[in-house]
Formats: structure tokens, C-alpha cells, sequence
């Protein structure tokens, strides 16, 4: 419900130059529902893009959806989450005189949904802000278990053998070492070696005897993120500073999954990737010809677009960005900046395939 009625108040300040916005609550005539209700005074709804609004990324006309590049994906996200609690999601326009936005939940109890809910269930929030070592002789296998906590903020460590395991786990200081079973019993037994041991159980494996977790491969990402969790502890993460931004938000991205379910997700992320390269590429170009005013309207279209998927580093760099060309910053400082935007939007579409295959 948050998320909802963030994305359609967030629109309708974007949308509106002159008047008010407006934001109701009423019970419904039949007293079974609640409805929220969003109304501006901007230019309103094109007749000819209405159908398209609650598309993902659907193209605009210069009117209301002029913006709806950053706004589509936040109208489509928001109708599958209010849908998939029960509720229904419209707007009510008159071109020139504004737009009305609203959407109703029931009183009580939750639509079922059951790909929403076996989606859910067991799902675990990505760790974030990890210092990781990772040894495993199968490349494939180590390479697969770092892009499931990259993303997030977590930093990973790869040893290239055992006596570089051994040597960087006694001396370095890591939240978790992540090695092959039939390593862990000597790294476990090294001088010095403090952090916690996850041991990842290939085919033909004998479980360790020194080790805090055993994963037995092929390992899930619930899984992986569940034992890293309990061997580190949240607040071990919690409480350090000054870490690169992470691409994805582990916390918001696991709530949006929770709420649309994969397979709506990555219908989602695909064309958000399709639209992050056409925006990155169009602030790439008007910074090139000194348009700055554009280039700030791109970046708060980059804004609103990753902000709502939990695309940290990418949402900070583009804020950062409108901001600075909003202060007048010259063109060194401003061609930087959006160097930087596009330089996140490939980390976090690196990411999100790496995450999800599909979404390739």
C-alpha cells in the first residue's frame, strides 16, 4: 500500500507545474473497501495513451505521459502488487484539467494468490555489506555463488589456491569463508583463521568435520543467503560504514519479488533494462550537446524508474546527478556524473542477469 500510493503521489508532483495535489481516503458506499485517491491539476491523460499507463515503460505522448518513461514502471508494479492484494487500481482524466489516480483494498483479509504466496514463503532477504573469501576448485561453482551476493553490497574475495586461501584466511579479516567440502577441514584448522566456514557438498563429496554450514550443491539462493545470514549475524553487516553503494537494495528487492512473484518480476526487469539503456543513452547524448535541463529530466526519469526496484547505486548516482545539474555545476563535474550513471546502469543489468538468466 505504501509502495502504491508513493508511486502515484511521487507522478503527480512530477506532473504538475501550477494548482494542487490532492490525496484522499474514503471508505467505499458498500463499506468493504478502502480507496486512496491521488488528483493533481497537471495536464491530464492523452485518450490515445490511456490504455498504455499501467503498461510497463509504454511510450507517451507530450502531455501527461511526456515523463512516463520514469513513471510507467512504478504504474505497472503498483497495479500487480494492489491486484495481488485483492484490490483494483484506475484513474479518471480530462486532458488539461489534471488526472485522478486511485486505488481500493478491502477492509480485511488478503486475496489468495498462490503463485505470489509459494513464491514467498521460504524467500530470504540477500545479506549486504559482507567481506566474503571464497575458494572453490569448480570455477562455475564460485563464480555462481559470488553473483548471488555481489550485487548487494558484498565484497568477494577469490582465492586462486589453497595456500592463498589458507594464507588470506588466516591474516585478512572476513565475515564468512566460503570453500569446496574437501577443503574446509584444512582452511578450518589454518593459523589464525577466525570467520565462520560455509562448505559448499559437490557430488562425490564427504561432509567436513569442521565447518559452521554445509550447502550440498546445486545451491539455491534462499539457502546460500539463509546460512550467511546465520553465520554472520545482521547486525555484524549492519553496523559497517563507508561501503560502495550496492546495485540492488537486498531488502527492497526481496519485498518487490515477495509481492509480484518471479516470473511477474522478470517481465518487469526486462523492460527495465530496455528503457534504462534508452535513458542512460539519451543522457549520454544530451550532455554531449550541453542540455542540461534534458540531461536533469533523464536522470529524474533514471530515478524514478530504478528507484522503485531497489536499484541503489544507479537511483543515488542519477540523483545525484539532476541534483548537481540543478546547482549549475559545470560541464566537467556534470559530464562525470552522468559517466558515473551509465557506468551503474551496467553494473546493475550485469546484476539482475546474473540474478535472473531470463531477463536477458
Amino acid at each position: 500500500m505504501r509502495q502504491a500510493l508513493l508511486k502515484l503521489t511521487d507522478n503527480a508532483l512530477k506532473f504538475t507545474e501550477r494548482g494542487l495535489v490532492d490525496i484522499r481516503l474514503d471508505i467505499t458506499e458498500d463499506g468493504q473497501g478502502v480507496r486512496f485517491c491521488v488528483s493533481d491539476t497537471g495536464l491530464g491523460v492523452s485518450p490515445d495513451v490511456e490504455h498504455l499507463l499501467f503498461s510497463p515503460f509504454s511510450p507517451g505522448d507530450v502531455s501527461y505521459a511526456r515523463k512516463e518513461q520514469g513513471a510507467g514502471l512504478g504504474l505497472a508494479v503498483a497495479k500487480r502488487v494492489i491486484e495481488q492484494a485483492g484490490g483494483s487500481i484506475g484513474f479518471e482524466s480530462r486532458l488539461g484539467e489534471g488526472a485522478q489516480f486511485y486505488f481500493i483494498l478491502p477492509v480485511s483479509g488478503v486475496a489468495a494468490s498462490p503463485a505470489a504466496a509459494g513464491d514467498s514463503e521460504a524467500q530470504q532477504a540477500a545479506p549486504g555489506k559482507l567481506s566474503l573469501l571464497l575458494f572453490l576448485r569448480t570455477p562455475s561453482v564460485g563464480e555462481a555463488l559470488a553473483h548471488l551476493v555481489e550485487p548487494f553490497g558484498n565484497t568477494v574475495a577469490r582465492a586462486t589456491s589453497m595456500a592463498d586461501a589458507v594464507e588470506r584466511a588466516g591474516k585478512e579479516n572476513f565475515d564468512a569463508i566460503v570453500t569446496g567440502a574437501s577443503d574446509a577441514d584444512m582452511i578450518a584448522a589454518a593459523p589464525g583463521v577466525r570467520a565462520p566456514l560455509i562448505a559448499v557438498l559437490l557430488r562425490g563429496d564427504r561432509a567436513p568435520a569442521a565447518t559452521d554450514t554445509v550447502l550440498r550443491w546445486p545451491v539455491e539462493a534462499d539457502q546460500f543467503y539463509q546460512a550467511l545470514n546465520e553465520v554472520c549475524g545482521a547486525e555484524q553487516a549492519a553496523e559497517k560504514e563507508n561501503a560502495e553503494i550496492a546495485a540492488i537494495d537486498p531488502v527492497a528487492f526481496s519485498t518487490l519479488e515477495k509481492s509480484v512473484g518471479v516470473k511477474t518480476l522478470v517481465e518487469i526487469l526486462q523492460c527495465y533494462i530496455v528503457t534504462a539503456e534508452q535513458l542512460t543513452n539519451a543522457l549520454s547524448q544530451a550532455c554531449g550537446e550541453e542540455k542540461w535541463d534534458d540531461a536533469a529530466r533523464l536522470a529524474q526519469d533514471i530515478v524514478g524508474a530504478a528507484g522503485g526496484l531497489g536499484l541503489s547505486a544507479i537511483t543515488q548516482a542519477a540523483r545525484n546527478f539532476a541534483s548537481a545539474a540543478r546547482n549549475g555545476e559545470n560541464r566537467h563535474e556534470l559530464r562525470n556524473a552522468a559517466q558515473i550513471v551509465v557506468g551503474e546502469h551496467v553494473r546493475a543489468r550485469q546484476a539482475l542477469i546474473h540474478l535472473y538468466p531470463d531477463v536477458a
